[in-house]
């Protein structure tokens, strides 16, 4: 207890409101800045050969758009990395999971953090020449059976791409479907006159895509039951044969950890 007529500490004063809204513009700036100088060396190193398609322990793969992680099959798994956050590169997606499975993984990353519609960084420039240069690497590996996947963001562009190169099969976590404001809003702030996507686009709605493309092959998406979000963007592609809906029981935009947690994300990539 405190002696009588001892002095209570003083509290501490009350932050000002404008001067932390201040200060947090000043780091997304800074932020914004740093991005922009990794983004300049990516593409130097991209523009002489440096960056181009390589392996899972080169020194090089941190700042690869491509790299490969060879088992020796016959089947492949591509997976479409994160975003990534400010200075942070896009990380290889699910590597920790996919790498366990007997089979080859191809990871792709969106350096250019632009939702894919500006091709993979000294691989290809659009959404059309990354498609085909998808194409072209399969074949030259020589695969038999691919799955294409992502999580969110990423696994639009696993629908997507998966889609138009005929991939057997898509495995989908919580994927945008349509493409709008508000995706960009509710993803870091994405400003699409940055990263130019044009939501008037084919592209931005992966309904239409499927009603132009004749693709053969099969569709899961899995998403969280009580994310009206997820929910939504899921039933986008319900009417679509192809489609198979896996609700998760979950309230966040995270279907993907907690199929983790329970212990059943690896198995949805076995092969048949």
């Amino acid at each position: 207890m405190s002696s009588a007529g001892e002095t209570k500490p003083a509290k501490p004063p009350v932050p000002d409101t404008a001067e932390l809204l201040a200060e947090i513009r000043s780091l997304r700036a800074l932020l914004r800045v740093q991005s922009h100088k990794t983004l300049l060396m990516h593409r130097a190193l991209a523009a002489h050969g440096i960056l181009g398609p390589t392996e899972m322990d080169s020194p090089t793969a941190e700042a690869a758009a491509e790299v490969l992680h060879r088992t020796g099959s016959s089947d492949a798994i591509l997976a479409f990395g994160s975003k990534g956050q400010g200075i942070f590169s896009p990380r290889p997606e699910m590597a920790g999971t996919l790498e366990t499975l007997d089979v080859d993984c191809l990871f792709y990353r969106d350096f250019l953090q632009a939702w894919w519609c500006r091709g993979l960084l000294g691989l290809s420039h659009d959404i059309p020449s990354t498609a085909e240069y998808l194409r072209r690497r399969v074949a030259a590996l020589g695969y038999r059976r691919i799955t294409t996947t992502g999580i969110s963001m990423c696994a639009y562009a696993a629908i997507l791409f998966g889609v138009l190169i005929g991939a057997g099969r898509i495995v989908a976590f919580g994927p945008q479907t349509r493409v709008g404001r508000s995706s960009f809003d509710r993803f870091d702030g994405t400003d699409p006159q940055a990263v130019k996507f044009d939501f008037r686009s084919k592209y931005a709605d992966l309904a239409q895509i499927l009603d132009e493309v004749p693709y053969e092959g099969r569709i899961e998406i899995h998403f969280s039951r009580h994310s009206g979000f997820d929910e939504a963007h899921a039933k986008h592609l319900a009417r679509f044969p192809q489609v198979s809906l896996h609700p998760v029981d979950s309230e966040e935009h995270n279907a993907a950890a907690v199929l983790k947690e329970q212990g059943r994300l690896a198995g949805l990539f076995r092969f048949d």
